[in-house]
């Protein structure tokens, strides 16, 4: 707290949008920073020069509504991009299960007995619409990165799955506990090496890959420090 990362982050999501088309950045932070991230968008602007912002709380905005709005920001929650992957997977899963025949439409009827077509949840966040109308979401920033740890988490797959030009991560603690807990956050990274922790693990880590507790070599130790400095930047101390 306090390092001047929500600054520095804003002044490159201003820059990257002068850079790149798209539809908005999307701020994705923990439910009680959702307000402090607005207020800095406010506060840091002069009048004329504020962008529009929306904080996204509502389950059933869809993806026209949004950009109707002509927002340069959206803020939303963890919880909420969860919460939306999870209920948009469900569907795309009973749509499967129809087409393959592996489930009947009486079995894919809602609670209330109609057909789940019709009660199809809007995707906000994970929709193709973005990226087939020319406007892809610019830039995502991972408020408080160190919490995606787990890549088998829900969390983390609704993110992995959002269609982001650009990807930050920002926190204070990258190695929480320990040096493999990094693998999470900079795997979302556009342009890291990795694609799964087993590899994260074999480039740094002497001995069983697999354990969640194998320590970096005395060798490669040099290694991970460089490669952590090479997709991290720090607070200037001047």
């Amino acid at each position: 707290m306090g390092v001047g990362k929500t600054l520095a982050m804003i002044c490159a999501a201003e820059h990257l949008r002068k850079m790149y088309p798209g539809a908005f950045n999307l701020i994705v932070t923990t439910k009680p920073c959702a307000s402090q991230w607005r207020d800095e968008l406010f506060w840091n602007f002069m009048p004329e020069h504020r962008p529009r912002v929306l904080v996204l709380e509502d389950p059933k905005m869809r993806v026209g509504e949004i950009l109707q709005q002509g927002v340069e920001y959206v803020i939303c929650s963890y919880q909420f991009v969860r919460s939306r992957w999870e209920a948009f997977r469900k569907d795309i899963d009973a749509f499967e299960s129809l087409k393959t025949g592996t489930v009947s439409e009486a079995k894919a009827r809602g609670p209330r007995e109609r057909p789940i077509f019709k009660s199809r949840q809007p995707a906000s966040l994970h929709s193709d619409v973005y990226r087939q109308l020319g406007l892809p979401i610019r830039c995502m920033i991972l408020d408080e990165g160190h919490l995606i740890k787990n890549e088998k988490s829900s969390t983390y797959k609704s993110l992995q799955n959002i269609d982001a030009t650009v990807v930050f991560t920002l926190t204070g603690t990258l190695l929480v506990n320990r040096w493999m807990n990094a693998f999470g956050p900079v795997s979302l990274l556009k342009t890291h090496l990795f694609g799964m922790r087993e590899q994260f693990s074999k480039a740094f880590s002497r001995g069983d890959i697999i354990s969640a507790v194998a320590e970096p070599s005395s060798t490669k130790e040099n290694r991970l420090i460089k490669f952590l400095q090479g997709v991290s930047r720090v607070r200037d101390e001047r």
